[in-house]
């Protein structure tokens, strides 16, 4: 890409790409991997061709059986109201994600990949002491970063499912923090992460009553609350009633 027109190395590495699928090879994911950044390099905006046509080599990069997959089109389909899916690619020099709902897709870089696997480390390392803050001092940038764009989308969310790539699929992200690296609206999101093949399963899949968390037991609060206030007033209101016959 530094040597040659952008468009002429997109082109040259799409016949790379056509020739490796035609040799039924599937060994490695590089020719992929290669077509995909080269796309969103050229990419001029989060929402432009390219960044459609480097999401489908994406997933093919990630996919043991890239003839398996489903399009991004009928993973949309599929999607609610309040779900969105967040796909990584982390190559040897660069990572980029993409975000899809019902309606729109977006591209974005990541941090680099170097910095991605020191990140992932250390939380592992906090997390084999126990250490909740050093997880959450990782978590307030790896998480915004991770999330791009969606983050300003996270109030009117209702799950985020996550396609992890490279260091990423060590990530456990159950195990963060998430209820403190934006704002408390991220309490009512529920995060998975699942692989390419098990995607399409995991946007079928209603999710599950889920236990009384900090939402519920807020719920469950202000109900007990309010029959107690209730059965107070009752009480109240019969004393008076008995005061008021008393000669």
């Amino acid at each position: 890409l530094a040597a040659h027109d952008p468009l002429l190395a997109i082109e040259h590495l799409q016949h790379s790409v056509e020739a490796y699928e035609q040799s039924g090879n599937r060994s490695s994911p590089a020719p992929y991997r290669s077509l995909a950044t080269a796309l969103m390099m050229q990419s001029s905006s989060p929402t432009d061709p390219y960044v459609e046509r480097a999401f489908e080599a994406a997933a093919r990069a990630r996919a043991g059986q890239p003839g398996l997959l489903r399009s991004r089109t009928e993973h949309a389909a599929a999607l609610r109201s309040g779900d969105m899916v967040v796909a990584a690619m982390v190559g040897d020099r660069h990572a980029h994600a993409w975000a899809f709902d019902r309606d729109t897709l977006v591209g974005y870089p990541l941090p680099p990949p170097a910095v991605i696997a020191t990140a992932v480390e250390r939380i592992k390392a906090y997390n084999a002491k126990q250490d909740r803050a050093g997880v959450q001092r990782i978590a307030e940038d790896l998480m915004p970063a991770l999330l791009g764009p969606v983050m300003a989308r996270l109030s009117a969310l209702k799950r985020v499912i996550f396609v992890m790539d490279g260091p990423l699929r060590q990530l456990a992200i159950s195990d963060l923090p998430l209820a403190t690296v934006a704002s408390s609206g991220l309490r009512h999101v529920s995060f998975t992460v699942v692989d390419d093949g098990a995607l399409f399963d995991e946007i079928e899949r209603r999710p599950s009553a889920a236990p009384p968390g900090l939402l519920g037991r807020s719920i469950i609060a202000q109900v007990g609350i309010a029959v107690a206030v209730a059965v107070l007033i009752v009480a109240g209101v019969a004393a008076l009633r008995r005061r008021s016959s008393i000669p």
